[in-house]
């Protein structure tokens, strides 16, 4: 059965190229992938800001890709408590 909730257990996979996110949606779009939650941008103006879409395969695995528009905020912050929903 498919999982329930806005955010059910995922794999998530965070790209370190603003472009590429963008490649991949559209890619996804060109092909007809449905999103299991559409592209958007999350917490903006925040030092978490990102661009976000979540897809889901045959077998309803849950994937989520990811793109922060502050690198520092995922990969250089070793103190930063605001990763993740709360």
């Amino acid at each position: 059965m498919p999982p329930k909730g806005i955010y059910p257990r995922h794999f998530g996979l965070i790209f370190t190229a603003e472009g590429a996110w963008f490649e991949l949606v559209g890619r996804c779009e060109t092909h007809q992938i449905e999103f299991y939650q559409p592209p958007r941008l999350r917490f903006a103006g925040e030092i978490t800001e990102h661009h976000t879409v979540f897809i889901q395969d045959p077998a309803y695995n849950i994937l989520e890709f990811k793109y922060y528009l502050h690198y520092e905020a995922i990969f250089g912050a070793t103190d930063n408590v605001d990763i993740g929903d709360r």
